[in-house]
């Protein structure tokens, strides 16, 4: 299938795209940054540019899977490959960077500055770092390792894309702390995950009973069981609709732990419900356009989850699935007013379940999800979303990039005075002064509505 072609409004240049994924291959099951590999050079191509794209196998791991890698993809590849080679070979006019790679390749921080470099922020991953080790000793330096590594990464860039108004923001105190100018909000865009116009479904018809589906990676910070423990007890007691999950399992079905294997064998076990381990993008989009009718948007109400607006959404949505989205969603409005599925109070669970009795209730439930396809056009469209990669790909030739030394190199380690003041700190005497400090961050959370007492489970374990 050809895909669209919008005609940019620079002249075409050359670039080197520096994936965190991997392009999609036969045999190889596809994760997120997968597609968004895909998705970025299909984007970069419709707008008429040259695009060399070098991936990282480090997520797909080809190789395992019995298929052999093509030699154009293995040749770019910076898993195996210096990266100051790659960049004399491609002798790119723009770089376009997918987020985190600029910490993993060796050499990086030694891209020419003459080069005009656009990095994608991704998702926040400082916050699912912090989520993961909360409770690890190691936790400060984990933290410190990764905030160092993504604002001296923005140091380099001439322009910043991230997928989200509020990841926008987000990012803002990363961009100062960088040495960008804080006046230049324009350095940042928002690029939405898209998909080409023609591959949004026109008209579809939907299962007679609701079919609700999760597909992508269930992490521990995500934590969406609960909801789906919920929803598999509200289809069983109707004996109406079904549960079903394409991939979900981050790790070997062996090293799950508890709460998710339990979930494992329901999913096993009852006959609402079917699993089936993660599938080829194309095979993907088959199934979901054919058989499904609403996707599964629910998590746990955390500061990592109101930021994100995972592929699967824009997928989703593509396929004209309803969404089912707690509150919290930055789409959540969108969603509700659009008509493109349902959006739910994420605090309460009774909630939730009274809103899948009446999904499960209702003959003509497949009209929320009439209005799906239209909000794929409107924001997760090509003709969308490349106008604005278009203008960041144009001003990213006229910035000039940082030249502060805002940070400097940092291993995370505490020298021994900040380790005798954190020593002080905890002492007994102060122990009044940290009580009185833990009402105020406690008031504060409660009106920024996350209460600390709700959520300190979470940090522990991997659904919560």
């Amino acid at each position: 299938m050809r895909l669209s072609h919008f005609g940019s409004t620079i002249s075409p240049v050359k670039i080197l795209f520096l994936a965190y994924g991997m392009l999609p291959i036969a045999g190889v099951p596809n994760r997120g940054p997968d597609c968004r590999t895909q998705q970025i050079a299909d984007l970069l191509r419709s707008l008429g540019h040259e695009v060399i794209v070098s991936c990282d196998d480090r997520l797909s791991k080809v190789s395992q899977h019995g298929v052999t890698m093509p030699e154009e993809v293995a040749h770019w590849c910076h898993s195996y490959r210096d990266l100051d080679s790659i960049i004399r070979e491609a002798d790119p006019e723009l770089i376009y960077c997918a987020p985190f790679v600029l910490s993993r390749i060796p050499g990086a921080s030694r891209i020419d500055p003459g080069i005009p470099l656009i990095l994608e922020g991704g998702g926040p991953l400082l916050l699912e770092q912090a989520h993961t080790h909360f409770h690890s000793d190691d936790y400060h330096i984990v933290l410190n390792k990764h905030f160092t590594s993504e604002v001296a990464a923005i140091r380099q860039a001439d322009h910043l894309v991230v997928y989200g108004e509020r990841q926008k923001y987000y990012y803002l105190p990363f961009t100062v702390l960088a040495g960008w100018d804080p006046a230049q909000i324009e350095r940042l865009s928002v690029v939405h995950s898209a998909l080409p116009d023609e591959k949004i479904v026109q008209e579809r018809t939907y299962p007679e009973e609701p079919r609700f589906v999760f597909f992508g990676g269930i992490y521990s910070w995500t934590s969406p069981l609960p909801y789906i423990n919920a929803l598999i007890d509200e289809l069983e007691t109707a004996g109406r609709g079904s549960f079903h999950m394409v991939g979900g399992w981050t790790c070997p079905r062996s090293e799950l732990p508890p709460d998710m294997r339990q979930l494992d064998r329901r999913l096993a076990s009852s006959s609402r419900c079917d699993w089936q381990p993660q599938l080829h993008r194309e095979k993907l989009q088959e199934f979901l356009a054919g058989e499904m009718g609403i996707s599964f948007e629910m998590f746990g109400r955390n500061i990592e989850r109101v930021l994100a607006i995972p592929y699967r959404t824009s997928e989703a949505l593509a396929c004209g699935l309803g969404i089912l989205c707690g509150d919290g969603f930055e789409l959540a409005r969108r969603v509700e007013d659009g008509l493109a599925g349902w959006v739910v109070n994420g605090d309460d669970l009774n909630v939730f379940r009274s809103t899948i009795h009446n999904i499960l209730r209702d003959e003509d439930w497949s009209s929320h999800c009439r209005g799906a396809t239209a909000l794929a056009r409107d924001e997760f469209s090509y003709s969308a979303v490349c106008p604005v990669l278009d203008e960041a790909i144009r001003r990213s030739g006229s910035m000039n990039k940082s030249r502060l030394p805002i940070l400097s190199e940092h291993d995370g380690r505490l020298t021994s005075t900040e380790r005798r003041i954190i020593d002080w700190l905890r002492s007994p005497r102060f122990s009044a002064l940290r009580r009185l400090g833990g009402r105020i961050i406690d008031c504060f959370a409660q009106t920024s509505g996350f209460h600390q007492g709700k959520h300190k489970g979470k940090h522990k374990g991997n659904s919560g």
